[in-house]
């Protein structure tokens, strides 16, 4: 029999290797892996905050996290205002040369004071088409890192510039 894998706590900027066969690189596998102020979210460190909103998807397709806010104000990865109470976190398991080589990846959008009442739209979009079907995860967190809300989605084979919206109401 092989020898079963192992795990040490190490650095978030350094990856950690799960082994035999052929390794995945995660940065974490618990929060213990973290910084202060970060969590473990789909072997991704991300930015906790008072709430979070998050997607992670499997698969060779270019997905995006969006969020529409009560004022009608949307948050996304290219169009952000420093006036806004959300924040896209930059997350490595979005970038070339981190999980990208196992398909698996990580957007999030977080809150550091607590948000406005009302409804949020909880966008996933597709930006280009995949050659297998791409199942993907949207859940809302709150500041004790509990899932409130968690649904999942699937982006068909060949298709592309599509959007799934979800509705949240807090």
């Amino acid at each position: 029999p092989s020898p079963a894998p192992t795990v040490s706590k190490v650095p978030s900027s350094s990856p950690v290797t799960s082994v035999p066969s052929t390794p995945i690189t995660f940065q974490c596998i618990d929060d213990t892996f973290c910084e202060t102020g970060q969590v473990c979210f789909s072997g991704q460190c991300v930015t906790n905050g008072t709430f979070r909103f998050s997607l992670s998807w499997q698969g060779d397709v270019d997905l995006n996290l969006g969020l529409g806010l009560p004022d009608g104000s949307v948050v996304t990865s290219t169009s952000t205002d420093p006036t806004s109470p959300a924040t896209f976190d930059t997350v490595p398991g979005d970038q070339a040369g981190s999980l990208e080589d196992a398909g698996l990846y990580v957007e999030s959008i977080y809150f550091t004071d607590t948000p406005a009442s009302g409804a949020y739209a909880i966008i996933a979009d597709q930006e280009t088409a995949a050659t297998v079907n791409s199942v993907f995860t949207l859940t809302a967190f709150d500041d004790n890192n509990t899932a409130v809300f968690e649904s999942f989605g699937i982006f068909f084979e060949n298709s592309k510039d599509q959007e799934q919206v979800y509705f949240f109401y807090l």
